[in-house]
């Protein structure tokens, strides 16, 4: 009987550990984000293709770029609800978030 209880913790032990989600990567974040920047033909505050920068949000390691890029799609989103509520658009904030986030790019992958 120990035997069995020994094998079910260790099983239910292994599905812990493996939902620990997937790994995350400044690279893969930061290619994500260099898409999806290329995407918006200099019209930031659209945010076209939003899914392409939250999934690079969720590929980001803790830190300086998930932070500037967390920052950058909430603003976004706050962009958007300024628009629907005509209230003045943040076409600088979200130019200077942008910009922020590519240089943690460039920091991560220098060349």
């Amino acid at each position: 009987m120990s035997k069995i209880l020994v094998v079910i913790a260790s099983v239910v032990l292994a599905a812990v550990i493996g939902c620990g989600g997937p790994a995350r990567s400044a690279s893969t974040a930061c290619k994500d984000f260099t898409t999806w920047y290329g995407e918006q033909g200099g019209k930031i505050q659209a945010g076209k293709d939003i899914a392409l920068l939250r999934r690079a949000v969720s590929e980001a390691p803790n830190g300086r770029l998930y932070r500037d890029m967390r920052l950058l799609e909430l603003d976004i989103d706050s962009h958007r609800s300024f628009v629907k509520t005509n209230s003045a658009p943040r076409d600088v904030v979200l130019g200077a978030d942008a910009a922020q986030v590519a240089a943690d790019c460039h920091s991560v992958n220098p060349g």
